[in-house]
């Protein structure tokens, strides 16, 4: 005698329920996993060439400023949801800090080991929070 199992369609979670991160029971789509907690809202890659710094691939990022000499501003598409949020950043050869930080851009800035503001030969940023 075959055994007839019952199964329940799956429900997929919400946005508010991926955002809250606390059900172990939805599933996930993959529209919705950027609104984890976890997953990183955006990421830009920036190289710097003679004093020009390129977008060279994102995610969320509208557009980026030369401010000056080793410093760059990185406007986000999707703004957080204050600026209650993390922005790490790497660059090549230099030493770099977040300088500022609101709901829609990060501003960092490249420093030589003088220490004195200097063009990186890239920036690498990525931004987590809740947007």
């Amino acid at each position: 005698m075959a055994v007839i199992q019952s199964r329940r369609p799956r429900r997929v979670a919400t946005q508010a329920e991926e955002a809250a991160a606390t059900s172990a029971t939805t599933d996930v789509t993959p529209a919705n996993q950027q609104f984890h907690p976890s997953a990183a809202k955006c990421w830009a890659y920036v190289t710097v060439s003679a004093g020009t710094p390129t977008l060279v691939a994102s995610y969320n990022i509208t557009s980026i400023t030369d401010t000056g000499v080793g410093d760059l501003t990185i406007t986000i598409a999707t703004d957080f949801a204050s600026a209650n949020w993390v922005a790490l950043a790497v660059v090549d050869s230099n030493m770099v800090e977040v300088a500022a930080r609101t709901a829609g851009t990060v501003e960092l800035k490249a420093f030589n080991f003088v220490p004195a503001l200097a063009d990186p030969g890239a920036y690498n940023f990525v931004g987590f929070g809740t947007q």
